[in-house]
């Protein structure tokens, strides 16, 4: 009896490299996938800057659209200050003083003048689980924050009572004056907007404007982060707490990580006074090129 030939194919060499091909491109894109995932820290710093932001815009439905005070002056310590009602802002204290740094937080981050505090009742919000920075005066404990926002949002409260001069055109309620936006300091800056309404936050859009950011423990002060439109310069220092990469959120509420392309935009010197830190003029591409990031999405020539 003859035996019955199996008509089925085998593969052919080409088709199992094909296969091969297929199976190592998706290996990689969920590789990719996998790596790009937000570690925990991550996840819980946008978490604790989108609640900020919440209660941020909550405070402006409340008080007919005009944002949080911005302008703490940034040498000066709210637990020893006299007059502290002067002193109101989104968040008082500047982690230059070892009295604000080192003490409990709950004197400068549920203050009263503390504007956010509210809406929040947690001082641990204020600060990413990843920063390990400590007070600085001796085995300090750690800093309590190292969110800030732009200085480019917000309002002005100490500036109209006089606390950084006496100039009688800045009133409380006043825009900011984003000092620092041209690269030099000037306050109010002539060729930059700033925001002091909810409303005003149309060009950028909401979407495309952050409010809150990590910054480096390093150059850490008062509650503002300083950005220079001119992108050869840094003010302030960008944080890298995730794998290279800093937390921001923007005004519509959402969080995000940014991977830094330089190191140098997150490096100061380890000997810089806390607060002073500044650089310039960048000559690396890839530096200028994160600062042209931020700046972009921080505000528009006037």
């Amino acid at each position: 009896m003859q035996n019955k030939i199996d008509n089925r194919e085998a593969f052919t060499l080409v088709e199992l490299l094909v296969v091969i091909a297929v199976l190592f491109v998706l290996a990689s894109v969920f590789g990719r996938a996998i790596a790009a995932k937000p570690s925990s820290q991550a996840v819980q710093c946008m978490e604790n800057q989108r609640r900020l932001v919440m209660a941020w815009r909550m405070y402006a439905d409340d008080n007919n659209d005009l944002l949080p005070p911005n302008d703490y002056p940034y040498t000066t310590s709210f637990v020893t200050a006299a007059n502290k009602d002067q002193l109101r802002n989104w968040v008082v204290g500047t982690m230059q003083s070892a009295f604000d740094a080192g003490v409990n937080p709950t004197n400068t981050l549920l203050a009263p003048q503390t504007l956010l505090s509210g809406y929040i009742r947690q001082v641990n919000i204020y600060k990413c689980p990843a920063s390990s920075r400590r007070a600085p005066v001796g085995p300090g404990p750690l800093l309590p924050r190292n969110y800030s926002m732009s200085l480019a949002i917000g309002t002005l409260w100490s500036s109209g009572y006089g606390q950084l001069g006496t100039d009688p055109t800045k009133r409380v309620g006043d825009p900011v004056g984003g000092g620092w936006l041209s690269g030099i300091y000037s306050d109010p800056d002539p060729n930059y907007l700033t925001f002091g309404k909810m409303n005003s936050l149309f060009q950028p859009s909401p979407a495309h404007t952050w409010v809150l950011i990590d910054e480096n423990p390093l150059s850490i002060n008062d509650g503002l982060f300083a950005v220079s439109m001119d992108t050869t310069k840094i003010i302030d220092f960008l944080s890298s707490l995730h794998a290279g990469a800093a937390v921001l959120t923007f005004a519509d509420d959402h969080a995000e990580t940014h991977k830094w392309k330089s190191p140098v935009v997150y490096s100061p010197s380890m000997n810089a006074q806390q607060g002073l830190v500044s650089s310039g003029p960048l000559s690396d591409p890839d530096a200028m090129s994160d600062m042209g990031w931020l700046a972009g999405r921080t505000t528009i020539h006037r």
